[in-house]
């Protein structure tokens, strides 16, 4: 099945609701979508997480072939991913799959991708390990998107690429979300120098009234349950994690490499010196993991990915850091 590039198909708000069930995306959403006679649209996969990627066989009266669809939750943030593809995808020279469509309504944006499985792609998992030479390459990917879009021209451009999550994550670091979040029955692995409801919420706030070497579009969702990789183990778009043992010995030369492929990407020329202090604090924005319920991602990721963020947390001193700037806020 083939079909035009997004670009070629209008505007990207829909005139028509999107569906918000799985069970509404019909054969006739589809065909109206793609401008193809599809006939019958059967569900292959369905591969959970805070964004869902659903594939789906299509058939029409021609020989069928699969498309992929990629379904954001129903969070209205999740427009800026159709906006992203819609608006940015073409300006960029990453490792990004074919959009065949991307809409969006007031609470709701949804895209449909080329069919990554049928050219012999796989999709990450968020608790994968990579070897080294895949964090690097993944590293790559996200520098030069970093570079290209470093500055602020492109924020003035496209105003709907500004931070959204700080409201979200303030809601989610509240007493009554975070006694809910770490209930005895439900809490994540969390050492116990971070089970402070205060601190942390002052690192947040902290962290947020700094201001950052770099202004940049980045991924804001960045684990390896957000990847694809294709038969050579090479990562697409975007995101990479490594276990605790490696991301040790190897952080600083990765970082470094990072700094470099920025720069020629066109962001500025940065030491690791330069952003170090930064890089360390930086890590409490992979607090969000344990305060992540079940629904967003199933629990044995979420401990994963808690264990390993709060690992980076600890060893990086983030908090401290924070707590000893000169405009630290204090909470309770």
């Amino acid at each position: 099945m083939t079909s035009k590039p997004i670009h070629e198909k209008g505007e990207l708000e829909s005139l028509t609701p999107l569906p918000l069930e799985i069970d509404q995306m019909t054969p006739e959403w589809f065909a109206s979508i793609l401008k193809l006679p599809v006939i019958r649209a059967k569900v292959i996969e369905i591969i959970h997480g805070t964004a869902s990627k659903i594939l789906y066989q299509l058939s029409q009266r021609r020989p069928t072939s699969r498309a992929a669809l990629r379904l954001p939750g129903l969070v209205g943030s999740y427009r800026r991913e159709a906006e992203f593809y819609y608006y940015l995808a073409l300006l960029l020279s990453i490792r990004l799959p074919k959009c065949l469509y991307a809409g969006t309504t007031k609470d709701q944006g949804l895209l449909v991708l080329e069919d990554l499985i049928a050219t012999h792609h796989t999709f990450g998992s968020p608790i994968d390990t990579w070897p080294l030479e895949r964090v690097g390459a993944g590293l790559a990917q996200l520098a030069s998107l970093h570079g290209t879009t470093s500055g602020t021209k492109l924020m003035q451009t496209y105003p709907w690429a500004v931070p959204q999550l700080r409201e979200i994550i303030l809601n989610m670091v509240s007493e009554g979300e975070w006694n809910k979040r770490f209930a005895p029955e439900t809490a994540p692995p969390v050492p116990e120098s971070q089970m402070n409801r205060p601190r942390i919420e002052a690192a947040f706030k902290t962290l947020w009234k700094q201001t950052p070497v770099l202004t940049t579009v980045i991924h804001a969702d960045c684990h390896c349950g957000n990847t694809y990789l294709n038969s050579r183990g090479e990562p697409g778009f975007l995101d990479w994690q490594g276990p605790p043992l490696d991301r040790r010995e190897n952080e600083r030369a990765l970082l470094s490499q990072y700094l470099e492929v920025l720069h020629v990407a066109g962001g500025p020329k940065l030491t690791v010196e330069d952003v170090w202090k930064e890089y360390q604090y930086q890590h409490v924005h992979g607090f969000v993991w344990p305060l992540s319920g079940p629904l967003m991602q199933p629990r044995e990721i979420v401990d994963e990915m808690s264990r390993r963020h709060c690992t980076a947390i600890e060893d990086h001193k983030s908090l401290e850091i924070l707590e000893g700037l000169p405009n630290h806020i204090k909470v309770g």
